[in-house]
C-alpha cells in the first residue's frame, strides 16, 4: 500500500473537519521519514505532502463556518499530534496554523467554558510551544510557572512510555539537547520500558521508548539497538507499520500514530544533529542536572513480615481447597485438582528446606505443620491408582518428594512412584525442554533413572536460557522456561549450580532489568518467579528488585491473596482458583528475599500466622503414637462435627485406626466407652484399643481397629425395603445383649424432651401422654441410640454397627422408630418399611410392644430435632434448632396416618 492509497482509504472514512488529524500525522510521518533517508517513491510524497498541507488550510479557511460539535472535537482529539503537524508546513503556514489553532482554544474556554486540552496532553503541547518560543499563546505565565513545577518535580512512579517521553522532552527542552554522559541509574527503568513496550508488540510505546533513549541516554546502548533493529524488522516493504486493512477510520488513524511515532523514536535515535521538528528555537542551553533514578532503599522488612504472614493465613484458610477430592472421572479433572496440591507442595518443600533451617525462618514450623495436613489428608491410595491410569501425568508425582521432605515422613507408595517414573510411558510426553527439566528433577528426586538420562549441563544447553535470548522478543512461556532453569538446577536455592557460569553476563545485564519489566506489566506471578530465579542465581540486590518489591507488595489485597494476571482470569469467579497460584509465588519470592537480603528476624516482630481449624490430624497421630506406640504414615480426617471430630489414620503396615476426640465433659463419655468395650467383647463391633477419661480440657480420646467394609447406606434404594428386614435382625440382635451398671440414659433422655416440648395440637398432646405411660412398664435394652443404614456396615465377617457415641439402656422400640425417621420415601414406601423392620425384629427373637411403638415413630423427629441432627425424611435443615423443632413437629402429623390406632 503507497502513501497515496492510504490517505484515500482514510479519507473515505472522515468527513472534511475530521481530515486535518490525519493530514497532520502525514505530515510528520513524512518529516521523520525523509529525514532517515528512507527509499521513497517521490510521486507518492509529493501527492501526500500536498494533500496534507490543503486539507489543513481548507480547515482553517472554514473552521468558523463547522459546526461547534465538530470543532470540538477535532480540536481535542490529539492536539500535539496537530500541532507538530502543522510545525512540519512552510514557515509562514506553520506560524497561521499554530497561530488559529491557539485562538480556537481560548475561543472555546472563554466563550463556551470548554478545556479542550486534557491534563495528560498539557505538558507536550507547553514544551513545544515553549521550544518555538510560543508558550504565550496558549499559557500564562502563572499557568507556565506551575506546569514547569511539575516537570521538574516529576516522581518516576508513573513509567508508561508517555510519562517517560514528556519527562525526557522537558529534559532535553524537546531535543535541543541531550544528556552526554550514561546516567547507568536510569537505565533499567528506560529498558525495561522497552522490554514491556515490546513484548506487547506495542509499535507506539515502542517508538516512544527509543526516543526517551536518545535524548536522556547515550544513544549507543545495546537495549536501544536491539529495540531500533525490532522496528525495522517489522517494517514493511513500502515502509508503514501496521496492519493498514481499511476496515475503519479508527484503526488506520492508530496504525498511523504508531508509524509516525516509531519514526520519531528512530529519527532522535540515529539522527542526533537533525531537530526533532523544524521551526524549533535553536538556542544554547546549559546543561541541566537529570534527576535521578529513586535511590537504592532497602524494603520495609516489618511489612513484608505482615505480607507474608496475611499470604499463609489465606493459604491455610484455604487447605480443603489443596487436598484432592475423593474421585475425579477424567484425567482432565484429575490433573485440574492436583495442580494446586503441587504447586502448594513445591512452596512447603521450599520453606522447610536447609535455606530457611539455616536462616532460622520462623515459617518453617507453619509449613512442616501444612505439609503434615496435606500428606495425611489426601487420599494417597486412590492418588497412587490414578497415577497408574494416567502414568503420562509423570510431573504430578512431583507431589510426593516435596510432601515426603516437608512432612518429613516417607509415603507408602515411594518405590511404585520411582518405578512408575522408569516406565517409557512416563516421560513420553515431556518435548520441552523446559518438561523435560521438570522430568529430570523429579527423578533426581525420587532416585529413579529417566530414559533417557541426561546429565544437567546437557539438560541446561538444551534451554532457551543457554541461548542467551532477547529479551526484546520474549513470550511469558519462554520467561517460565527461563524461570524453571533456575529452580531446577539450583534444587530451588539450595545449592550453587557452576553449570549456569555461562550466561553470568546474560543474568547480570538482563534479568533484573527484565524482572521490573515484567512487574511493571501488572504480571506479579512471572515477576515473582524472575525475582526467584535472581536468588536462586545468586544475584546481587538492586534498583530493579527494590522497585519490583514494592509492586509485588502492593498487588497483595487485605486478606493476603494475590490476584493472577488480569489478562487469563477475566471470566475466574472464584477467588481461589483466580488467586492461588501468584499468591504461592509471591509468598515464596518474598520470604526469599527475606532470607537472602533481609536483617535477621526477631521473633517479637513476627506476625502471628492464624491456626487453622483443621489440625486434628496432627493431634491424632501424636494421641495414635503416645498411647499405642504406633507411628502414622498417612491419615484422613472424616468428621469434625461440633462436639465429635474423626480421623482414619494408616500405618506402615497399612494398617487402619480410627481416632476419635470427643469435646463433650459429661458421664455420657465414660457410659460410651463400657458399652463399647462391651459390644466388642460380644463382637457386635470392632474392639476398642484405647479410651481415655475427659482431662481438664473437657476432651476424651478413643482409639479403635478400623472396620474395612461398604456403608449400607451407599446402597440406600436398591435396600429398600429389604434392607430394614436386615436391620430389625440385627437390631435385635444388639437388645438382647445388656451390660451391667448402665443408666437408663436414653429413656431419660426421650421423656426430658417431650417434657420439654411446646405442643399445640391435641393428637400430639394424646401421643406423649400415653408414651409416658407406657414407658412405666417398658423394657430396657442396650440402644445404639442412632440406628439407621447410614451406621451398618458389611464386613467380610458380615454386617456390624459402628458410632456408639448415642449408645445407652432404653426402650428398644426407641431404636427402630429413629431407623425408621430416616426412610425419605413416601408413606406407602414407610409402611411397607415399618413391616420389615418389625418382622425381622420378631423373627430375631425380639419383642415389640405395637403401642410404644407408634409413640416412638410419631415422636422420633422431636428427638431427633432435640439432639440437633439437621437431618430428616431426606432433607437437609439448615435453621436454627428452633426451626428445626417446629418442622419436626409438622411432620410427626404424618406419622398419625401412617401409624395403626395407639390402643
Amino acid at each position: 500500500m503507497t502513501l497515496s492509497e492510504l490517505i484515500d482509504g482514510i479519507s473515505r472514512h472522515q468527513k472534511d473537519q475530521e481530515k486535518v488529524v490525519t493530514a497532520a500525522l502525514i505530515l510528520r510521518l513524512l518529516y521523520h521519514w525523509q529525514s532517515l533517508d528512507i527509499d521513497t517513491d517521490e510521486k507518492d510524497v509529493h501527492y501526500a505532502r500536498q494533500w496534507s498541507s490543503e486539507t489543513i488550510r481548507l480547515w482553517i479557511d472554514n473552521i468558523q463556518s463547522w459546526d461547534q460539535e465538530w470543532i470540538t472535537a477535532t480540536v481535542a482529539s490529539d492536539p500535539f499530534n496537530l500541532l507538530a503537524g502543522f510545525s512540519v508546513l512552510p514557515d509562514s503556514d506553520a506560524e497561521a496554523a499554530i497561530q488559529t489553532y491557539c485562538q480556537l482554544c481560548q475561543t472555546l474556554k472563554k466563550e463556551h467554558q470548554l478545556t479542550i486540552i486534557a491534563p495528560e496532553n498539557t505538558p507536550l503541547v507547553y514544551l513545544f510551544l515553549k521550544a518555538r518560543e510560543q508558550s504565550h499563546l496558549l499559557f500564562d505565565p502563572l499557568q507556565s510557572a506551575s506546569i514547569e513545577e511539575a516537570l521538574e518535580n516529576q516522581t518516576l512512579t508513573d513509567l508508561s512510555a508517555f510519562s517517560l517521553a514528556s519527562h525526557a522532552l522537558f529534559q532535553s527542552s524537546f531535543g535541543q539537547h541531550r544528556k552526554q554522559s550514561r546516567d547507568q541509574s536510569w537505565q533499567p527503568i528506560v529498558y525495561a520500558e522497552a522490554i514491556r513496550a515490546s513484548r506487547v508488540r506495542d509499535i507506539n510505546s515502542a517508538g516512544l521508548t527509543l526516543l526517551c533513549q536518545s535524548l536522556i541516554i547515550d544513544r549507543q546502548s545495546p537495549e536501544a539497538d536491539q529495540l531500533s533493529q525490532w522496528l525495522l524488522r517489522i517494517r514493511r516493504t513500502d515502509q508503514l507499520l501496521g496492519c493498514w486493512e481499511l476496515f475503519s477510520d479508527s484503526v488506520n488513524i492508530a496504525n498511523l500514530l504508531s508509524t509516525v511515532n516509531a519514526y520519531w523514536g528512530q529519527h532522535a535515535y540515529s539522527k542526533p544533529d537533525i531537530p526533532l521538528y523544524p521551526g524549533i528555537a535553536q538556542r544554547q542551553h546549559q546543561q541541566q542536572s537529570l534527576p535521578s533514578f529513586p535511590e537504592m532503599r532497602q524494603p520495609d522488612w516489618q511489612r513484608m513480615d505482615a505480607k507474608i504472614a496475611s499470604m499463609l493465613v489465606w493459604l491455610d484458610s484455604h487447605v480443603d481447597r489443596f487436598c484432592m477430592p475423593e474421585t475425579c472421572k477424567t484425567r482432565t479433572e484429575f490433573t485440574d485438582h492436583l495442580k494446586p496440591l503441587v504447586e502448594c507442595s513445591l512452596l512447603l518443600y521450599a520453606m522447610t528446606g536447609e535455606r530457611h533451617r539455616n536462616h532460622n525462618s520462623p515459617y518453617c514450623q507453619w509449613a512442616e505443620s501444612m505439609a503434615k495436613r496435606l500428606f495425611w489428608h489426601i487420599e494417597q491410595e486412590k492418588l497412587i491408582e490414578s497415577f497408574r491410569l494416567y502414568p503420562t501425568t509423570s510431573l504430578a508425582m512431583l507431589v510426593y518428594p516435596f510432601l515426603e521432605r516437608a512432612a518429613g515422613k516417607q509415603s507408602p507408595f515411594h518405590n511404585e512412584v520411582r518405578s512408575l517414573l522408569e516406565v517409557p510411558e512416563a516421560s513420553s510426553h515431556e518435548r520441552t525442554p523446559m518438561r523435560r527439566m521438570d522430568f529430570h528433577f523429579l527423578c533426581r528426586m525420587m532416585d529413579a533413572v529417566p530414559t533417557p538420562n541426561h546429565d544437567l549441563s546437557t539438560q541446561l544447553s538444551d534451554t532457551l536460557l543457554f541461548s542467551s535470548p532477547n529479551p526484546l522478543i520474549l513470550s511469558n512461556d519462554d520467561v517460565y522456561d527461563i524461570t524453571h532453569a533456575f529452580f531446577y538446577a539450583t534444587q530451588f536455592g539450595e545449592k550453587a549450580c557452576p553449570e549456569l557460569e555461562p550466561v553470568a553476563p546474560w543474568l547480570e545485564e538482563i534479568l533484573p532489568s527484565l524482572t521490573l519489566a515484567l512487574s511493571l506489566d501488572k504480571d506479579n506471578d512471572i515477576a515473582g518467579e524472575l525475582l526467584l530465579s535472581g536468588i536462586y542465581s545468586r544475584q546481587p540486590f538492586g534498583n530493579c528488585q527494590a522497585l519490583t518489591l514494592d509492586i509485588l507488595m502492593d498487588g497483595i489485597t487485605e486478606n493476603g491473596a494475590v490476584p493472577g494476571p488480569e489478562r487469563s482470569m477475566v471470566e475466574v469467579e472464584d477467588e481461589f482458583i483466580r488467586c492461588y497460584h501468584t499468591t504461592l509465588v509471591a509468598a515464596l519470592a518474598l520470604l526469599e528475599t527475606r532470607i537472602s537480603y533481609g536483617e535477621p528476624w526477631s521473633t517479637d516482630e513476627i506476625p502471628d500466622v492464624a491456626e487453622s481449624e483443621n489440625r486434628f490430624l496432627l493431634e491424632a497421630s501424636e494421641v495414635l503414637y503416645t498411647e499405642l506406640g504406633i507411628e502414622a504414615e498417612y491419615g484422613q480426617n472424616k468428621v469434625r462435627k461440633k462436639e465429635k471430630e474423626l480421623a482414619f489414620l494408616v500405618n506402615a503396615q497399612k494398617q487402619t485406626f480410627a481416632v476419635s476426640k470427643y469435646a463433650m465433659n459429661s458421664p455420657a463419655i465414660q457410659q460410651t466407652y463400657q458399652c463399647q468395650q462391651f459390644l466388642a467383647s460380644q463382637n457386635l463391633t470392632a474392639p476398642l484399643l484405647f479410651h481415655s477419661h475427659p482431662d481438664l480440657t473437657g476432651e476424651s480420646w478413643s482409639i479403635r481397629e478400623y472396620l474395612e467394609g461398604e456403608l449400607w447406606l451407599k446402597q440406600y434404594n436398591q435396600r429398600l425395603p429389604e434392607g430394614y428386614y436386615q436391620l430389625g435382625k440385627l437390631a435385635a440382635r444388639l437388645h438382647t445383649r445388656r451390660p451391667d451398671n448402665l443408666p437408663s440414659a436414653i429413656n431419660q433422655h426421650w421423656i426430658d424432651t417431650l417434657r420439654q416440648t411446646e405442643v399445640h395440637d391435641t393428637r400430639l398432646e394424646q401421643v406423649i401422654k400415653t408414651f409416658l405411660e407406657t414407658m412405666q412398664t417398658a423394657t430396657e435394652t442396650l440402644l445404639h441410640g442412632d440406628l439407621h443404614l447410614g451406621n451398618v456396615i458389611e464386613t467380610n465377617n458380615g454386617p456390624q454397627f459402628i458410632d456408639f457415641d448415642e449408645c445407652g439402656l432404653g426402650a428398644p422400640e426407641m431404636d427402630l422408630a429413629i431407623a425408621l425417621a430416616y426412610v425419605n420415601t413416601d408413606l406407602e414406601e414407610f409402611r411397607i418399611c415399618k413391616e420389615k423392620i418389625i418382622q425381622g425384629y420378631i423373627e430375631a427373637g425380639g419383642k415389640v410392644s405395637q403401642t410404644l411403638l407408634n409413640c416412638c415413630i410419631i415422636l422420633a423427629p422431636v428427638y431427633v430435632s432435640e439432639k440437633q441432627i439437621a437431618v430428616f425424611r431426606g432433607i437437609e435443615y439448615h435453621q436454627a434448632i428452633e426451626n428445626i423443632r417446629k418442622i419436626a413437629l409438622r411432620q410427626t402429623l404424618l406419622h398419625l396416618d401412617a401409624s395403626e390406632p395407639l390402643n
